[in-house]
């Protein structure tokens, strides 16, 4: 069985575009506050994240269906986190699993990045990388994941793109710009262009895209 935890953080990368550091800094509070009708689970709601890039606060959207995986975590597996070193108090969103020696502490950046690594290598998702021994002074190889969690803010990005262009919008860039929450449109536009050109529909990938449902 997969960890609930470690999936819904992988969600809200690909998902709602969040920066590594924004998802450190979610709260409980944040979502319980929340209430998602039957029929909402596909509409955004809007969620403060008050420690983003340069510590400004920003507005991330969150899906109803998203929201429901996070009340249901806190609900469960991260209510058996806290018990463990009785951190009720705690309010950061995600703690080590209550199984670990972090349990009912906040999951940290290097943490996720591991967890990142390992599911890369578990995939065959892998390079080699050449690096230089500092005792021997000779260069050396490894096997290093090929991704890390900052790429699922720019799977956010390129995914948006398509499905406002499949829905008709005319201006399918200013939605990919508010959602990464970028202040400049030609950041946004510099930094994706050649990769929604490369994932285009002559490439074959529409279909898949629109499983998606963003």
């Amino acid at each position: 069985m997969r960890r609930v935890r470690d999936r819904i953080i992988l969600d809200c990368g690909w998902v709602c575009g969040m920066r590594l550091n924004d998802v450190l800094h979610l709260t409980t509070l944040k979502f319980l506050s929340l209430t998602v009708e039957p029929g909402q689970e596909f509409q955004d709601f809007p969620v403060v994240v008050e420690k983003s890039k340069g510590k400004v606060a920003r507005l991330v959207s969150v899906p109803g269906w998203l929201v429901l995986d996070i009340q249901h975590y806190i609900e469960t597996e991260r209510e058996k986190s806290t018990k463990v070193r009785h951190a009720k108090a705690e309010t950061r969103l995600f703690l080590g699993h209550a199984d670990s020696r972090g349990a009912g502490k906040p999951i940290s950046h290097s943490a996720i990045q591991k967890m990142i690594a390992l599911a890369c290598q578990k995939a065959g998702i892998v390079e080699m990388v050449e690096r230089v021994d500092p005792e021997t002074g000779k260069n050396i190889q490894r096997v290093a994941p090929k991704h890390s969690f900052h790429d699922l803010r720019h799977n956010c990005a390129v995914l948006t793109y398509h499905a406002e262009k499949a829905r008709g919008n005319s201006e399918p860039w200013k939605t990919v710009q508010v959602k990464l929450g970028h202040k400049s449109l030609k950041v946004t536009v510099d930094t994706y262009l050649a990769y929604v050109e490369l994932f285009g529909e002559k490439h074959g990938i529409t279909d898949i895209r629109r499983l998606l449902r963003i």
